[in-house]
């Protein structure tokens, strides 16, 4: 046979190479031996890299729950998100605000006509809404120490800058063309948090609807008189 350490041609039942004095028994216990713990430090390093990983997913699934319930138990009770806080259209009845917010809601309306203004702008402080087709908007406000009382405000392009935080249902022509030079003092609207407070507006155009001055001269046409004598101042 050939010795595996030098390759000197040494007889089968040496038991050592009388080249290189190595002894075979020896030389084969430490090939064994290596050859046998090869596998295992390779086995060991597997399984310590799977348990590492598992380690790390864990430790990754953990944090991201516990940081959601922390931020669950930081927001207030009752609060609302921002696309909430600012809402459109809508009226009164099956809208409640949460129990620290106040709600407001009602209809922007032609103070000459009396018909809705659809796309109206809705201000209350810095809270804002669109008036929907109807003319109905809502929204709702955060309130600061246990009440709102937010400043309110009306606009639309086709009408002017005053307006009126009421209905004109009830007035007659001549008083709604009264109202194109109305300029109401600015109040604050008080509201309860939990509840809904109604609030209108009515805005006048920026032109005087012809419909308008139509129903003025007709109401004027149907105007009467009295010519009673018993009326009339007798000379002096």
């Amino acid at each position: 046979m050939n010795c595996p350490n030098c390759s000197h041609e040494t007889a089968d039942d040496a038991l050592d190479c009388p080249a290189c004095h190595v002894v075979f028994a020896k030389l084969k216990a430490a090939a064994g031996k290596a050859i046998g713990s090869a596998p295992l430090k390779e086995t060991a390093g597997g399984a310590g890299k799977w348990i590492g990983l598992a380690v790390l997913v864990a430790c990754a699934w953990a944090f991201r729950h516990l940081s959601s319930d922390a931020k669950k138990e930081r927001a207030p009770v009752g609060a609302v998100a921002e696309k909430e806080i600012l809402t459109g259209g809508g009226g009164v009845e099956g809208f409640t605000p949460p129990s620290d917010h106040c709600g407001y809601a009602g209809r922007v309306v032609d103070a000459a006509l009396g018909t809705p203004i659809p796309g109206a702008k809705v201000y209350l402080d810095a809270y804002v809404a669109t008036a929907d087709p109807s003319g109905r908007y809502r929204i709702i406000v955060r309130s600061m120490r246990g009440g709102c009382e937010p400043f309110p405000s009306a606009r639309h392009p086709n009408f002017q800058n005053n307006y009126l935080t009421r209905s004109v249902h009830a007035l007659g022509p001549e008083e709604r063309l009264s109202l194109r030079s109305a300029n109401e003092p600015v109040e604050r609207i008080p509201g309860k948090p939990g509840e809904v407070t109604e609030l209108n507006f009515s805005l006048f155009p920026n032109k005087i609807p012809d419909s308008l001055l139509v129903e003025i001269a007709k109401n004027a046409e149907d105007t009467v008189v009295s010519e009673d004598a018993s009326e009339t101042p007798e000379p002096q």
